[in-house]
C-alpha cells in the first residue's frame, strides 16, 4: 500500500482507512449518510456507506472526494445505530467489520455505565 493510501491531511483533518465519517457536502445525494473509509487516495477516498440520512441501513460503496466528508466522534452513533450496521455485517459475512463493530459497542457501553454510576 502506498503511504498516500493510508493518511490524508491538510492541516486540519487526518481521513485513514477505517475511519467513521459523514458525508457533508450539500450537493452530494449522500450527505448526511454515515460511512466507514476503505482506502484513501488523494483528492478521493472509498466509503462504504452503512447509514442513510434518516439513519436507515444502507449498504453503498462510493468514491467520494475528501472534502466532502467529516470525521465522526464515535460516541455519537447509537446502540441503534450500530446494532443497525452489525446486522449488516452478518449479512454480508464481513467479519472484520463485524468484530470491530462489536468492540465499539461494548466500549460505548462501558463508557455509558461509568455515567450511570
Amino acid at each position: 500500500m502506498k503511504e498516500t493510501d493510508k493518511k490524508w491531511f491538510d492541516g486540519e483533518t487526518s481521513i485513514e482507512p477505517g475511519d467513521w465519517v459523514y458525508c457533508v457536502s450539500v450537493n452530494s445525494a449522500y450527505c448526511g449518510w454515515l460511512g466507514y473509509v476503505e482506502w484513501v487516495r488523494p483528492p478521493a477516498a472509498m466509503v462504504r456507506f452503512t447509514l442513510d440520512h434518516d439513519e436507515k441501513p444502507v449498504r453503498r460503496r462510493k468514491q467520494m472526494l475528501l472534502r466532502q466528508l467529516a470525521l465522526v466522534d464515535q460516541w455519537e452513533l447509537t446502540r441503534e445505530n450500530i446494532d443497525d450496521m452489525v446486522n449488516i455485517a452478518l449479512d454480508t459475512s464481513d467479519q472484520e467489520w463485524f468484530e470491530q463493530l462489536i468492540t465499539m459497542r461494548n466500549e460505548k457501553e462501558r463508557e455509558e455505565q461509568k455515567w450511570r454510576k
